[in-house]
């Protein structure tokens, strides 16, 4: 339970709008169960000593942040306008991209039609909520079978 509620605070604080980085401390007994699709920029075994700790404390804050979103397999990056599932770039026209990044910025919640319609398409969108479903179906239809469960309704 505890590794799971950890996966989940990397995942909400690698999809910030305002990327920190995130070192995840853990234990010997979880090192087999920690994976990159966390979302942490580094991780720290509880045994380490203070001068490694200081280390990968110092790194990890010189490391350049971007406006990169990750959950999961997809990462969206903001600046260059680019999308990706695993290994594989989508090519996605904009409420496509810009629903796909509120998605990835907001992992593991619950979002109602009309939350997304006025986040993603504007509070000035007078169509029907059905446009979320037919925009959720292709963007599912895009990332592919492989990834497609990764968004779900």
């Amino acid at each position: 339970d505890e590794p799971a509620k950890a996966r989940e605070a990397c995942l909400r604080l690698s999809c910030h709008e305002r990327r920190v980085p995130v070192l995840l401390l853990v234990g010997s007994d979880t090192l087999s169960v920690i994976s990159p699709d966390w979302g942490m920029d580094d991780f720290l075994c509880d045994s380490a000593t203070p001068s490694e700790a200081e280390t990968r404390l110092r790194c990890l804050f010189t490391i350049q942040v971007t406006n990169q979103l990750v959950a999961g397999p997809f990462t969206v990056d903001e600046d260059g306008y680019t999308a990706s599932v695993g290994d594989k770039d989508l090519d996605l026209t904009y409420t496509e991209f810009e629903l796909l990044k509120y998605l990835v910025g907001h992992p593991g919640r619950v979002l109602t039609r009309d939350l997304l319609l006025s986040d993603v398409w504007g509070y000035d969108y007078y169509g029907g909520t059905r446009t979320v479903d037919v925009h959720i179906r292709r963007l599912r239809a895009k990332v592919g079978p492989e990834y497609e469960g990764h968004i779900q309704t």
